[in-house]
């Protein structure tokens, strides 16, 4: 539906829809297609001019994530974005940084806040009324704004929404900015996740926090382990089912020794030792 009304918008204006790519969700396959879509056209800038073939002027993307994808294919093939193409992206839950650098031309201002607050009060409504404002009368759609924004405007701009003013960064679920968001970082094929995206590591400190509570559990379960037998044949421990109580004492020595295993990274052990672990 959202391509059908871009095409429709587009309709008596100056701007030709020549190419529409339905693909998976996400950066990856964005990248792909981009790919192959630049292997048919050509840029303002020259590249495969030469070759004769139609100059694309401008991406848009359903959503930013996907612009991510888009914007890491341009720049592999040597194009710059927001120089030699324009791209435009949707729901702003991309990167900050392209609309900042003026890479990414423009978005729309998608805030899941505003459609919490709209849902919510909607609820609260039909609770206190058992009908909405405006059923019994004519038909009212609500709807939260979703204004565009571009490079030149998001850093000033504000939403209004239910008597509330909020700035689009507010409002906005950016993602963080990846160096790599998608593709090969060389012609070498690689397996390692950490070579395409830059991973975030837990610090190390965390895992001796980790760890001591690790002990901690486990000491206070031998401790219960032992009251648990020395008490055995008190009316009381009898209610409560020993062999249900030390059930719990063993599943909750279980469940936290998954902090030892799970905390393991590639900084310091092989994809077999992690594959262990799991």
């Amino acid at each position: 539906l959202s391509m059908d009304a871009f095409a429709a918008s587009l309709e008596g204006s100056s701007v030709d829809l020549i190419r529409r790519l339905p693909l998976d969700w996400g950066t990856q396959p964005a990248y792909e297609a981009t790919l192959a879509l630049m292997d048919e056209f050509a840029t303002t800038s020259g590249v495969n001019a030469m070759n004769g073939k139609e100059i694309l002027h401008g991406i848009y993307a359903m959503d930013d994530n996907i612009l991510l994808g888009i914007y890491q294919a341009l720049v592999d093939l040597g194009i710059k974005p927001g120089e030699d193409i324009i791209v435009v992206g949707t729901v702003c839950n991309g990167a900050r940084e392209l609309l900042k650098d003026s890479i990414q031309y423009g978005t729309t201002v998608q805030a899941p806040v505003l459609e919490g607050k709209l849902a919510i009060g909607m609820a609260a409504e039909y609770i206190e009324q058992g009908y909405l404002t405006g059923d019994n009368e004519t038909n009212v759609i609500r709807f939260t704004p979703n204004p565009p924004t571009t490079s030149a405007t998001w850093e000033d701009m504000f939403v209004e929404f239910l008597g509330e003013s909020s700035t689009v960064d507010e409002l906005c679920t950016w993602s963080l900015f990846y160096e790599r968001v998608a593709g090969p970082t060389s012609v070498e094929v690689t397996e390692d996740i950490c070579d395409i995206v830059r991973c975030e590591y837990i610090p190390k400190g965390l895992f001796v926090v980790g760890y001591a509570l690790v002990a901690t559990n486990f000491g206070l379960a031998a401790v219960a382990a032992v009251l648990l037998y020395m008490y055995r044949e008190k009316k009381i421990i009898g209610i409560a089912q020993p062999f249900f109580l030390a059930l719990v004492i063993v599943g909750s020595m279980v469940d936290t020794s998954s902090i030892i295993f799970m905390s393991r990274d590639n900084r310091d052990y092989s994809d077999e030792a992690l594959d262990r672990a799991c």
